[in-house]
C-alpha cells in the first residue's frame, strides 16, 4: 500500500519487486521479516500511525485489506500492483486454553475452511 500519488504507483509491475527496496518501509512491528528488504525502515507502534506515514508519502507497508476498507474507500491509500503472486504471509495467533475467544475464534476458522471447499 502507498499513498495514490506516491512514484512506487508508476513503476511497471514486472519490475516493481526491484524497486520496493530503494524506497522506505513502514512496519507495525519491526520483528516481523518480511522478504522485500528496504533502504530504510520505520517501525510505529501503532495502526494508525503506520497509515499516516503511508498515506503522508513516506513509504510502502504491508496490511491485510480488511483493516484498511475506510481508507481504501476514500482513496488515500492504494494497493500495489505485484506481478510476482507468489508472495504471501503466514499469520499465527496464539490464545490463551482458558480464553472465551478461544472457541469463538475456532468457530470462524471452521466456517472459513468449508467456506473455501465450496
Amino acid at each position: 500500500m502507498t499513498s495514490p500519488d506516491h512514484i512506487l504507483q508508476s513503476i511497471e509491475e514486472s519490475n516493481l519487486l526491484d524497486y520496493l527496496s530503494k524506497y522506505t518501509k513502514v512496519v507495525l512491528d519491526p520483528s516481523l521479516e518480511d522478504t522485500v528488504k528496504s533502504a530504510q525502515t520505520i517501525s510505529a507502534a501503532s495502526l494508525e500511525t503506520v497509515i499516516k506515514l503511508v498515506e503522508n508519502g513516506t513509504g510502502y507497508t504491508w496490511l491485510p485489506k480488511n483493516l484498511i476498507k475506510n481508507q481504501l474507500n476514500n482513496h488515500s491509500l492504494k494497493q500495489l500492483k505485484i506481478a510476482n503472486k507468489n508472495i504471501y504471509y503466514d499469520f499465527y495467533m496464539y490464545v490463551n486454553k482458558n480464553s472465551l475467544v478461544q472457541d469463538v475464534l475456532g468457530e470462524f476458522i471452521n466456517h472459513l475452511e468449508l467456506t473455501e471447499i465450496k
